[in-house]
């Protein structure tokens, strides 16, 4: 485990699991989308609400993820490509999706996580 108060190196973010980075970078994105909307956005929590889920959503950040791909590192990529195999399709089908978002779109959306959450990290 890792304390909020310590970095995690770039050695032990590689050995994560890309779920969990996935995981932890939905939630920095999240927060980082809701903070940017508090300081600019000047409405109520309901419209706050509204606002974030454009972003947050599985079909927002596959919309981010399109728009900062051409900033991946060669890194980036590679991990981008391989959260797209062929073996993460079947499993992606395998599990039921949610069901506003394609297994494509929810794959994706999941690579978007992962580059988050590996910047977190």
């Amino acid at each position: 485990m890792f304390s909020l108060r310590t970095a995690v190196d770039a050695h032990t973010a590689k050995q994560m699991n890309p779920v969990v980075l996935a995981f932890v970078g939905d939630a920095a994105y999240s927060l980082y989308v809701r903070e940017k909307l508090c300081l600019s956005a000047g409405v109520g929590t309901g419209e706050l609400q509204r606002l974030s889920v454009r972003f947050v959503s599985a079909h927002g950040q596959n919309e981010q993820l399109e728009r900062i791909r051409p900033l991946f590192t060669a890194e980036e990529e590679e991990i981008s490509a391989a959260a797209a195999t062929p073996k993460r399709a079947r499993a992606a089908r395998a599990r039921p999706s949610p069901n506003t978002t394609a297994p494509r779109g929810s794959r994706r959306c999941s690579v978007f996580c992962i580059s988050r959450g590996r910047s977190a990290a």
